[in-house]
């Protein structure tokens, strides 16, 4: 999923008064008009702006409350967040609150996770079972998600040199290397880039070259300008992948599914709101945009949950260990390698499609609907 897709649409041209948080309203509308609304809830930053947009967006319109739907994992440490999660709660002063308890269930190669293989094939995100879980909650309502947000909201690269030349920030060090990396020819961005790559112990050379590669012609289009940076957002291949996943999930279980932090159309707000020279930094973000629904202690907090744990359990590892390399391309793949990586202490998220894609063929590769079948 490296890469972006050239078929994915651009901005759409919206009205300069229409306001991002106007925007997000509008996203989130259809979703409460179809209750029961249930709204993926994690306590960070993401997850809560959504949940207090449609809070408001309920109120104002005198519509059924949106439900917070949250996953607790048991023995997965750091990802659960109590605390942060019971304070937006009060501080939105919802009452339904939907919590599941989990354990094995949302395993890479789990029973949630194997109803999807067999049904549409390999799919992206490798947590997709965790969207069915949630889809299948809310099933004849609503859905709405947080994805995206990381991104869209905090993800550009040079909005600290932007906040200089905007006159809202001193100049630091670092501004002068960046500025140096967006001068710099794209052949050596593209080397500088190459070298730093995430090792992948378990392909082969060939194949690590082609990542690097990928990565490195990704390192040559990093936009400059805030507005550029947003549409590349939408277009990044890992994201519509994982959009058209849990669309097609939605299907299965009847759901209206919303992503309102990638709306088009909030995108084109956002970029028009922020000009050449953006926002600032996440928090100023956050601030600018939620700083009327939610606390500044949430807006401006920098931790977050960690899922390291979470998906590779004891089904997975168990597959792991009778892994024999089948169902892998040899020439792309080292089967030993993988098995030691599947068996570590933390397996790098990276390493999971592989996973599945092996545990689809040990059980006999049959798919109900593939995904590339479908309209």
């Amino acid at each position: 999923m490296l890469g972006e897709d050239s078929e994915a649409p651009r901005l759409p041209q919206v009205d300069r008064r229409l306001t991002p948080l106007d925007a997000l309203r509008e996203s989130v509308l259809p979703a409460l008009q179809r209750p029961p609304c249930l709204v993926t809830f994690s306590g960070g930053r993401d997850s809560s702006a959504v949940l207090a947009v449609a809070a408001d967006v309920a109120r104002r319109e005198g519509l059924p409350l949106p439900v917070p739907v949250t996953v607790r994992f048991s023995e997965a440490p750091g990802s659960s967040e109590p605390e942060w999660q019971e304070a937006v709660i009060r501080h939105l002063g919802l009452e339904e609150w939907l919590r599941l308890e989990v354990a094995e269930e949302l395993d890479l190669v789990g029973p949630v996770a194997g109803r999807i293989l067999r049904r549409h094939g390999l799919v992206y995100p490798v947590n997709a079972s965790l969207f069915l879980l949630l889809l299948e909650q809310a099933a004849g309502g609503s859905l709405l998600t947080g994805i995206g947000g990381d991104s869209m909201l905090g993800g550009w690269l040079f909005w600290h040199p932007a906040e200089v030349l905007a006159r809202r920030g001193r100049p630091r060090p670092g501004d002068l290397l960046l500025a140096g990396y967006a001068l710099t020819p794209p052949p050596a961005r593209r080397l500088v880039t190459r070298h730093r790559t995430q090792s992948l112990p378990w392909l082969r050379p060939d194949a690590q070259r082609l990542v690097a590669r990928e990565q490195g012609d990704a390192a040559v289009r990093m936009p400059l300008r805030w507005g550029a940076h947003l549409a590349r957002c939408l277009r990044q291949r890992s994201l519509v992948g994982a959009v058209g996943t849990i669309s097609l999930l939605a299907g299965d279980a009847g759901t209206l599914v919303a992503h309102p932090l990638i709306d088009p159309r909030f995108a084109a707000a956002l970029a028009c709101a922020g000009g050449w020279h953006g926002l600032g930094n996440r928090t100023s973000v956050m601030r600018a945009l939620f700083g009327d629904l939610l606390p500044d202690e949430l807006l401006s907090r920098s931790s977050k949950a960690q899922f390291l744990y979470v998906y590779f359990r004891a089904t997975s590892r168990e597959f792991a260990r009778r892994f024999d390399g089948e169902g892998l391309d040899p020439a792309v793949f080292d089967a030993d390698a993988l098995r030691a990586t599947w068996l570590s202490l933390t397996p790098p998220g990276t390493s999971a499609l592989p996973l599945q894609a092996a545990w689809l063929a040990s059980a006999g590769g049959e798919v109900e609907q593939p995904l590339a079948d479908l309209g």
